[in-house]
């Protein structure tokens, strides 16, 4: 197979050159081959990783794989930094391979750009020769995230990677801002090294968030990830199980009635999400009521709702003194902010225990005597 073949460089890696435009070496990147006339090749030749004062050589290959001979020559490069063999004029038959190899000499620490022209079939095709020098480079995967729907005061969380393409160890620090955040903020990356990320995001507003988080790397050099989000308000429907809600507070009644005393009723409340989200809840006393004061257990008080589904959590009423009228508010508020979607009012009464006998008097009749 043609291809480009290093005699004298090792660590290459993708590389950028002055267009700003990012490129891979020839013979790692299978996209760097192409195809002219039927005579296939690599349309640049890159050397990194060199020493001012010695010598490096390419050897370009070209394969006729067009299923008939060809005409082939070139020109040498224009600059004197990189050379080639005189050039001639050949006849390519079918399945023949061309070798031309390219010598590179620098002798000072700068960027070398050249070109190779060669002629297939009379008809002028370019070459990319490059010396370059070692570069500060990264890539993040992906370059765009996007959270979607979440509630108000919800957190979101994914993560992304961030690879070390260049040729120099480099400090990374990332700057974004709310309602996005970028953990670690700051780290250093090795050469080749991956470094794992997460992004979070927590809305404050039902709004349309876009933002762009920058990552500051090297010689100040910047990499863009961009980031959307969408928050909106949970709609949670929560009911008791027999649907009881008074009509004028709006709280949802969850009623346990007349409870002998030591005893224990359940009752259950319906968490319904009906957003295109998750929402995640928690279940509270209101303001300034310790919780082991009341006479109400709920089996779970926090939790996360996926979207369209349902819950039951179970309340268990469990009275400490007799002959006593128990009444307790609860709030079911969002995971992680402060939007009450509900109050519970639990009521119950403790009634003392009571012994009947159904019979006035016992009568064991004659009773023989020993």
């Amino acid at each position: 197979m043609p291809g480009l073949i290093r005699l004298k460089q090792t660590g290459l890696a993708p590389l950028e050159i002055n267009n700003g435009v990012t490129q891979s070496l020839v013979y790692r990147n299978p996209n760097a081959r192409v195809t002219w006339d039927g005579v296939e090749t690599y349309k640049q030749c890159i050397y990194r990783n060199w020493i001012p004062g010695e010598e490096y050589t390419e050897v370009l290959t070209f394969k006729n794989l067009s299923g008939k001979s060809i005409s082939f020559t070139y020109e040498v490069p224009k600059t004197q930094y990189f050379q080639t063999i005189y050039p001639r004029r050949l006849t390519l038959s079918q399945g023949v391979t061309f070798s031309l190899p390219i010598q590179f000499s620098p002798l000072e620490k700068i960027l070398y750009v050249d070109d190779l022209v060669v002629y297939i079939n009379q008809t002028p095709h370019h070459i990319k020769l490059a010396g370059v020098l070692p570069q500060y480079r990264i890539a993040v995967e992906p370059k765009e995230i996007d959270f979607g729907y979440c509630a108000v005061q919800d957190i979101q969380t994914t993560t992304f990677k961030l690879r070390n393409t260049g040729d120099l160890e480099t400090n990374i620090e990332w700057n974004s801002s709310e309602p996005f955040l970028i953990e670690p903020r700051e780290c250093i990356l090795p050469i080749g090294g991956i470094q794992t990320f997460t992004c979070s995001f927590q809305p404050q507003w039902a709004l349309i968030y876009v933002g762009t988080a920058t990552c500051i790397y090297g010689d100040q050099s910047v990499c863009e990830l961009r980031l959307h989000g969408t928050g909106k308000f949970p709609h949670l429907i929560i009911r008791s199980d027999d649907g009881a809600m008074d009509e004028n507070t709006g709280n949802v009644l969850v009623r346990f009635g007349d409870m002998p005393m030591n005893g224990s009723l359940k009752r259950e409340l319906i968490f319904i999400n009906q957003s295109a989200f998750r929402v995640p809840y928690r279940i509270e006393s209101l303001p300034g009521v310790a919780k082991f004061d009341t006479a109400f257990r709920f089996g779970k008080t926090e939790g996360i709702i996926e979207a369209g589904k349902r819950q039951m959590i179970p309340i268990k009423f469990q009275p400490k003194a007799c002959e006593q009228s128990y009444k307790d508010y609860f709030n079911v508020c969002t995971q992680h902010g402060n939007l009450v979607a509900a109050v519970v009012e639990c009521s119950g009464k403790a009634m003392e225990n009571t012994i009947e006998i159904n019979q006035q008097k016992v009568s064991f009749g004659q009773v023989l005597m020993v």
